[in-house]
């Protein structure tokens, strides 16, 4: 999966800043939309399927995600912090009922 680096920087900075709340946004194309109400995301992520769905760990933003009927070919981008405090993140092609991880590649010059 490829995204612009500038938007996968600007991911990055937001879910710093918003550790302790849902962040959910959509992907579409070079836009980079965040969405505050899980419902609204959940709305907006059914109309535009080709829409990458980004979420991050948080309880809210994972139930959101879970919630969702899984598209095959769907794109998911998860924002991840483990125990050892890497933060990062994790891209997901929905096969089926299956979530595969896929190499997230960052395009320059977008």
């Amino acid at each position: 999966m490829k995204i612009p680096r500038s938007l996968a920087t600007h991911l990055m900075q937001r879910a710093l800043r918003h550790e302790d709340s849902p962040l959910l946004a959509l992907i579409d194309g070079q836009r980079l939309n965040y969405i505050d109400d899980t419902a609204e995301w959940q709305h907006k992520a059914v109309e535009a399927p080709a829409a990458i769905r980004v979420y991050n760990q948080h309880p809210e933003a994972q139930q959101a995600t879970e919630e969702l009927p899984a598209q095959d070919g769907e794109r998911r981008i998860e924002i991840f912090q483990d125990t050892e405090g890497v933060f990062g993140l994790r891209a997901y092609r929905i096969e089926g009922k299956l979530a595969t991880p896929v190499t997230l590649e960052f395009e320059e010059g977008s």
